[in-house]
C-alpha cells in the first residue's frame, strides 16, 4: 500500500512510502521509503522498479538432512525417524518415530500398535521443566534430551506458527481412518511455490491409566486422523500449558497449533517430531 506524504509547509517536496505489499496470498508489512525527497510538480513522472527476492528455498540437504527454508526457519523434510527415501511421496515409511514430550526415548515406530510399558515415561517420572529448551521461546537452546540429530532441534510453538503463516495448506487423503497411510497436509511456500513440506496425519499413541497399570495403543477414533507434532514450548511441570501441532478436523483439515492443553497427561502421549535446523 503506497502513501504519498506532501510537505505540509506548502513546498513541493514530499516522500513516497510503501507500508505493505501483497503478492498472491502473501501480504508483507514494510517500511520502505524509495523516494524520501520526492519533488511534486506537474509534468514530472517517476518510474519505480522493484526487485523482490525470497529467502524461502529447497536447500537440498542441510546439516546432513533433506530440508527447506520457509519464513526464515529451516525445516527437515521428513519426520524424525522416517525411513522413506523420497520425502515428496507420503507412505508408511514417512511416519517416523513416536516420542513423549521431554524425552529422547523412542516409544513407537510407524508400525507400532501396542507398546511395552517399560519404554514409556509414567506419571512418577515426569520430565523436567523446559526439558527440550533450556533457553527461551525467542532464543531456544537445544538440550541433551532433544532427540533431533546434530544441527537440529525440536521446534518451538512460535516456529510452527511462523511456518503456518508462510504457506498454503492442501490436505490429501480421505481422513477417515487412523489405519490409512495416505492422509497428509501439504504445505507450499507462499513466497516460492517449489518449496514444499508434507506432514503425515497418522494419529498419536494414547495412554490409558488404571491404578497399578498403564496401557498404550495408537489412537483409533471415528473422526478423521489427528496427528500430534511436539513443540519444545512447555515452561514447567504438571498441569501447565503445553502446545503441539495438530489438524483442525472440523473444517478444512488444515494444520493448527493447539496452545491451551493444560492437562499433564497430554505430555505422555506419543507424538511425532519435525526437527528445525540450528
Amino acid at each position: 500500500m503506497p502513501t504519498i506524504i506532501a510537505n505540509t509547509s506548502g513546498g513541493t517536496v514530499g516522500s513516497y512510502t510503501i507500508t505493505s505489499m501483497k503478492i498472491g496470498d502473501l501480504t508483507q508489512s514494510t517500511t520502505m521509503i524509495p523516494f524520501p525527497n520526492l519533488v511534486i510538480q506537474p509534468g514530472v513522472r517517476y518510474t519505480l522498479r522493484l526487485t523482490i527476492t525470497t529467502n524461502d528455498a529447497d536447500l537440498g540437504t542441510y546439516n546432513g538432512q533433506p530440508a527447506v527454508r520457509i519464513n526464515g526457519v529451516v525445516w527437515a523434510k521428513q519426520n524424525l525417524g522416517a525411513t522413506s527415501t523420497n520425502p515428496a511421496v507420503v507412505t508408511q515409511s514417512s511416519f517416523g518415530n513416536y516420542y513423549q514430550y521431554g524425552s529422547s526415548t523412542i516409544v513407537g515406530t510407524a508400525t507400532t500398535t501396542t507398546l511395552n510399558n517399560s519404554s514409556y515415561i509414567t506419571w512418577t517420572a515426569e520430565p523436567a521443566a523446559k526439558a527440550w529448551n533450556s533457553g527461551t521461546e525467542a532464543l531456544p537452546v537445544k538440550t541433551a534430551a532433544d532427540p533431533c540429530p546434530t544441527g537440529y532441534r525440536v521446534p518451538t510453538q512460535t516456529e510452527f506458527n511462523s511456518l503456518i503463516d508462510g504457506v498454503r495448506q492442501t490436505p490429501f487423503g480421505t481422513f477417515a481412518t487412523s489405519t490409512s497411510y495416505n492422509n497428509y497436509v501439504q504445505l507450499t511456500s507462499l513466497r516460492r511455490s517449489g518449496v514444499v513440506l508434507n506432514f503425515p496425519a497418522i494419529g498419536f499413541l494414547s495412554v490409558t491409566y488404571t491404578p497399578g497399570a498403564v496401557s498404550y495403543n495408537r489412537s483409533t477414533r471415528t473422526d478423521p486422523v489427528t496427528p500430534r507434532y511436539h513443540t519444545s514450548s512447555s515452561e514447567s511441570r504438571g498441569d501447565t500449558p503445553y502446545s503441539y501441532l495438530t489438524i483442525d478436523n472440523t473444517t478444512n483439515k488444515n494444520l493448527i497449533v493447539f496452545t491451551n492443553e493444560a492437562n499433564r497427561s497430554s505430555k505422555y502421549l506419543g507424538g511425532n517430531i519435525r526437527c528445525v535446523g540450528i
